[in-house]
């Protein structure tokens, strides 16, 4: 009975006009995308390594658009024997045809996948195969409804994609629970990851469009440096210098920025105030000097090390820095600093062969730009040791974020000799010993005033405050001779 059916469903779904009517011309379009109209989706299986966890769209005018290449992280975290990571299309297909009564998309290799946008409530047809089993795809107008997103009311329409199996049940892709929503006016709201249908449960939802803007925008380079005169940023800065480890705090003022000015893409000028010290790699011993300078400093960036701000998040791109088959993905996501977005490039990947990259070892991603704080940032442990560029702070006109550095010392290098401070690590108290009469005042790493003492000549033990969390501390000691700051940790 159910293998019946089976093939009168299958003669409805070919000789369609045959089993119920046509629909009516009247019926409106439900197109997948708009053109010139940037579309950003949250893809939340995205892996770490390569998988951008915001993906964007944007398609040109044309009946047939072409879109982007990506790799397709979840083979390798599958168990792909052969190591091979392959080269896929976008989630959409590498071809986009957005026809009248059809869109029909191009998936994998020679697949086409076929949505019948114009179809009403209930109809079926055949949308495609599974790439890798052959299996038939069906697709249903499952509802139509009035739904509200981004701020935006409109009606959605609702399909859902089921294959059959050997008894002819109804098995969904991925999910009956997940079905392609596609809005009449505003186009792809949210569903599954066409490209991937029988093989992954992998899902779209919609977290910006640029016509109307609605929600999240995609940055491109000149917002990454949307900074005005009198703006700060307050960077903190790691890296192995010798046997040492070496931090640098920075307090950067802009100056002038410019653009596509000189041979650069960006240029921009600060007036610097900088705190240099040194520790051991494992932070548990410390140099006794501390260089306080500041400067003028100018950040520059050519156009092609740039390029790639303006490239659509999840899209594969060219990295020069490791060789012409060097291939990384343009990933956008969070910053995790007061709710600013980021762009970089992935770790870069090798080009096997034309269809397939494999991992690079001990290759690191790139530095990341923040929308409207610059960049780059890095935060990564390589073979050679920590790389960091960490942003603290910043201050753009009235509006702030983080904890500011106010380095606790006039902006020179200290002259004061003669000074100790024990033990080191130390626990509840600290001795000093000074050349002199002193005002001594203990300070945190981001400038904050924890305590002032006055000391005699020789030594004093200062009585810290309780509960002083461990960590590392700066210790200003001021004299009729000069200052000096020392350096103590909390273990």
């Amino acid at each position: 009975m159910l293998r019946h059916l089976y093939s009168i469903l299958t003669c409805c779904t070919m000789l369609q006009a045959l089993c119920w009517p046509a629909p009516s011309a009247a019926q409106d379009d439900y197109l997948l995308f708009r053109t010139n109209v940037q579309y950003l989706y949250r893809f939340p299986e995205a892996l770490a390594e390569s998988d951008s966890p915001i993906v964007g769209m944007k398609l040109s005018a044309d009946s047939c658009a072409q879109t982007y290449m990506s790799l397709r992280m979840a083979d390798a975290a599958h168990g792909n024997a052969s190591g091979c990571i392959p080269i896929m299309p976008s989630f959409a297909g590498a071809r986009v045809c957005q026809e009248e009564g059809a869109i029909r998309l191009s998936l994998q290799s020679d697949s086409i996948f076929i949505i019948q946008h114009r179809l009403p409530l209930g109809h079926s047809w055949q949308a495609g195969r599974c790439p890798t089993t052959g299996a038939l795809i069906w697709g249903r107008v499952e509802a139509v409804q009035e739904d509200t997103f981004l701020g935006l009311t409109d009606s959605v329409k609702y399909i859902v994609f089921y294959r059959l199996d050997a008894n002819g049940q109804v098995q969904y892709l991925p999910a009956p629970n997940r079905p392609l929503r596609i809005s009449k006016h505003h186009g792809l709201v949210g569903g599954p990851w066409l490209r991937d249908l029988c093989e992954y449960d992998h899902s779209l939802e919609l977290l910006g469009m640029s016509q109307p803007a609605a929600g999240l925008q995609n940055p491109v380079l000149e917002d990454f440096f949307d900074l005005a005169p009198g703006d700060e940023l307050h960077t903190e800065e790691q890296g192995v210098q010798g046997s040492r480890l070496r931090h640098v705090h920075s307090i950067l003022k802009l100056q002038t920025a410019t653009f596509h000015t000189g041979g650069y893409a960006v240029r921009m000028q600060f007036k610097r105030q900088r705190m240099q010290f040194f520790s051991s790699w494992w932070g548990d011993s410390f140099q006794d000097t501390t260089y306080f300078s500041e400067s003028d400093f100018v950040q520059e960036f050519t156009a092609s090390s740039l390029a790639f701000l303006n490239a659509q998040p999840g899209s594969i791109f060219p990295d020069s820095s490791y060789g012409n088959s060097a291939i990384s993905v343009v990933m956008l996501g969070a910053f995790g600093t007061c709710g600013a977005y980021q762009k970089f490039l992935s770790a870069p990947f090798w080009m096997s062969t034309p269809q397939c990259v494999s991992m690079l070892t001990d290759a690191a991603q790139g530095g990341s730009f923040v929308t409207s704080l610059a960049g780059p940032y890095i935060d990564i442990i390589t073979l050679g040791g920590p790389v960091v560029r960490r942003l603290r702070f910043y201050r753009k006109g009235s509006l702030t974020c983080g904890a500011p550095f106010t380095f606790p010392t006039a902006v020179q290098e200290p002259t004061l000799s003669g000074l100790s401070a024990y033990p080191n690590p130390f626990d509840q108290s600290l001795e000093l010993t000074v050349p002199a009469k002193a005002v001594v005042r203990l300070y945190d790493l981001t400038g904050r005033l924890l305590g002032s003492f006055r000391c005699p000549e020789g030594h004093c033990t200062l009585a810290l405050p309780e509960h002083l969390p461990a960590g590392i501390y700066m210790i200003q000691v001021q004299t009729a001779q000069g200052r000096g700051v020392l350096r103590a940790m909390k273990g």
